[in-house]
């Protein structure tokens, strides 16, 4: 007699190795889109701190000081007067600095005033930051603090710490082109 069919056992050893197949298929398309997900996070971060650190670094890079209108600095905040950032005038005071949020995150809070004018400035949130740091060189070393109404430090650096996850980012912006 002639037996058609498959047996118990066949049958199991044939499920088996279908779901094996089947999961490491799901491994690998798991694997895929959370790598794509991480991806586009990683780039959604390196695309703000850049856009941030172009924009910072080319309001500070056409700072200037004169009597009565100093470039102040300290490790969290930045305070300078630019020819660049308005079109409502020829000179600009901006202010960068960060400001507690709600969480354990930190606003970058960016305020631009126009001098010798009735309306005050309005300050706008940039972005949640985990921290921010400018630093001052002198020429000989670098600090944490630059108070002054007659020399502009002959750079800074800025760096920016937007996620604990990743790293930071940073850039270095040459001042000492003008003495």
């Amino acid at each position: 007699m002639i037996k058609k069919g498959f047996t118990l056992l066949e049958t199991l050893v044939t499920m088996v190795i279908a779901f094996l197949i089947l999961g490491v298929i799901y491994g690998s398309y798991q694997g895929v889109f959370g790598t794509t997900r991480e991806s586009k996070e990683l780039f959604s971060h390196y695309q703000t701190a850049n856009l941030l650190l172009r924009k910072m670094s080319e309001e500070i890079a056409s700072s200037f000081i004169s009597s009565g209108l100093p470039f102040q600095g300290e490790r969290e905040e930045l305070i300078f007067f630019t020819s660049k950032s308005s079109a409502n005038s020829d000179l600009s005071k901006i202010n960068y600095f960060l400001r507690p949020d709600n969480k354990e995150e930190k606003i970058l809070i960016r305020r631009e005033t126009i001098p010798f004018s009735a309306v005050p400035g309005r300050p706008f949130s940039l972005t949640p930051l985990k921290g921010i740091s400018f630093r001052y060189f002198d020429g000989k070393e670098w600090l944490s603090q630059w108070d002054s109404e007659t020399k502009l430090p002959k750079s800074v650096s800025i760096e920016l710490n937007l996620d604990e996850e990743f790293p930071s980012f940073s850039t270095l912006i040459p001042l000492d082109k003008r003495g």
